[in-house]
């Protein structure tokens, strides 16, 4: 070695990268010589740009459900899915969604053009509008992580309990707004409408938030518990989901939705049932403390609101006295009987126009075929245009027919495909249980984003793939 070297006490090769000078001391290079820095990626910031700004749009699109867009500003989030590269399953996900929204447009249109009734522009807007979200909700979501889709769930739920609070204070969450956040079809109707114990916040009705927020508790619950049979989760991971359940029980809680808590028996019932079958026993135990805590939280929230038991109180008496006054048929006065009828009607619908009637065509039909079955008290209150079926799924099947709604079945069957790498676990059954949940979604509550709520569903399976491939390449 030199002498520079030796008086340094540093290799060679060393001084000769961070330079000399004399008498052997050592100094940095010159900012000439360093190498310069790689510049920031314009069109990875521009990405990460219109991630958030796809983020916002989709948190704002699934808590004002029914908030009027115009076609305009739809279409070209209609176009954007053909920017990035989704993966294969969320391509064969988009391509059915194409799918439906292009049939239900045609066969709308087909029946103003045939009938002159209705109106070409809602024939179709309703169907753009359901892609609309569920492509933006794919491209705010479909890299996120399991615990980023656990915040946005929460963050969504603390929205909707602020409108909820809001009505409680006696205040009408609409007015709030400087636009409405209603269609004009709807928004007279819902203003008017009374509360009667149960609050609907921002949505259009109590069963509109409570579903979404039953669909989004299991799905939090039982991701939540399959991450802890996958690794030990952290402490900040365990206060968000704790956080989340606590806001979407409280939300169970206000709005009194008899249709979530038909969705939560529906799909830990069908969790326990296929892991009974499987001979998955630790599943079948599982199923059973899950639904425990979960209903046992439901529960104490409804206990403690004496708000909520009021309105048990008041159904209590209704449901007396109809049977009090027509035995088993008074059923039919109550919205059990609300419903029967909704079937009925949907079914003749189906029969008498296999292939759908569109979106304008189902009001239309109701009107001439509501003496075909027997209507209760409380759909006497609204006129034959406000009557449906009072399901997402079965206003499907009058919509768009027997095709459209194979194509729905086929979406479900994707969202939850994903689930599957839950099997490497010992839980098989978990991608069964969310099928029957959103499909008893779908068969209990109206006036729903369901395409949205199906793409945060599949972006969460996604998410759920990658982690369960992780932590079987790190083992």
């Amino acid at each position: 070695m030199t002498s520079n070297s030796k008086s340094s006490g540093l290799p060679a090769i060393a001084q000769s990268k961070l330079g000399t000078v004399d008498g052997g001391t050592t100094r940095k290079p010159s900012f000439a010589a360093r190498k310069p820095e790689p510049a920031i990626n314009d069109a990875h910031r521009v990405e990460r740009y219109f991630a958030v700004y796809a983020l916002a749009t989709a948190i704002v699109l699934l808590t004002l459900t029914e908030v009027p867009i115009p076609l305009a500003l739809l279409m070209p989030f209609l176009l954007i899915f053909a920017i990035p590269k989704f993966a294969y399953s969320i391509e064969k996900w988009v391509f059915a969604s194409i799918a439906l929204t292009v049939y239900d447009c045609i066969v709308g249109s087909i029946f103003v053009a045939a009938t002159g009734t209705g109106v070409y522009k809602y024939a179709v807007y309703y169907s753009l509008r359901a892609l609309a979200i569920s492509v933006v909700v794919l491209l705010a979501l479909r890299r996120a992580s399991l615990q980023r889709i656990t915040f946005v769930i929460g963050l969504w739920a603390a929205l909707q309990l602020c409108g909820l609070i809001i009505q409680t204070k006696g205040y009408e969450p609409a007015t709030l707004f400087p636009f409405d956040i209603y269609s004009v079809n709807l928004n007279q109707a819902i203003l008017d409408r009374p509360v009667n114990g149960r609050f609907r916040g921002f949505t259009a009705e109590s069963g509109v938030v409570g579903g979404m927020a039953s669909i989004f508790l299991v799905l939090v619950v039982l991701t939540g518990y399959l991450r802890t049979r996958i690794r030990s989760i952290k402490r900040i991971e365990t206060m968000l989901l704790a956080v989340t359940v606590m806001l979407l029980l409280s939300i169970l809680g206000m709005t009194l939705t008899k249709s979530g808590v038909f969705l939560l028996a529906a799909t830990f019932l069908a969790l326990g049932a296929h892991a009974a079958f499987r001979q998955d026993w630790r599943t079948v135990f599982s199923a059973i403390r899950l639904s425990l805590v979960v209903g046992l939280g439901l529960f104490l929230l409804i206990y403690y609101s004496p708000t909520a038991q009021d309105y048990i109180e008041q159904e209590k008496v209704i449901l007396m006295t109809s049977f009090e006054n027509r035995g088993i048929e008074g059923v039919k006065d109550t919205g059990f009987g609300t419903r029967i009828a909704g079937i009925q009607l949907a079914l003749l619908g189906v029969i008498d126009y296999p292939f759908g009637l569109g979106h304008e065509g189902l009001a239309t039909f109701i009107t001439k075929n509501v003496d075909r079955v027997e209507t209760s008290i409380e759909m006497d209150e609204f006129s034959t245009s406000a009557w449906g079926p009072k399901c997402f799924g079965l206003d499907m099947l009058v919509w768009d027919g027997i095709p459209g709604f194979l194509l729905l079945i086929w979406m479900l069957a994707l969202t939850v495909k994903p689930f599957g790498c839950a099997a490497r676990h010992g839980f098989s059954s978990l991608s069964v249980a969310l099928f029957i949940g959103l499909l008893s979604l779908s068969m209990a509550v109206e006036m729903l984003p369901f395409t949205g709520i199906l793409s945060l569903v599949l972006c969460a399976g996604l998410a759920l793939q990658r982690e369960v491939a992780g932590e079987f390449q790190s083992a």
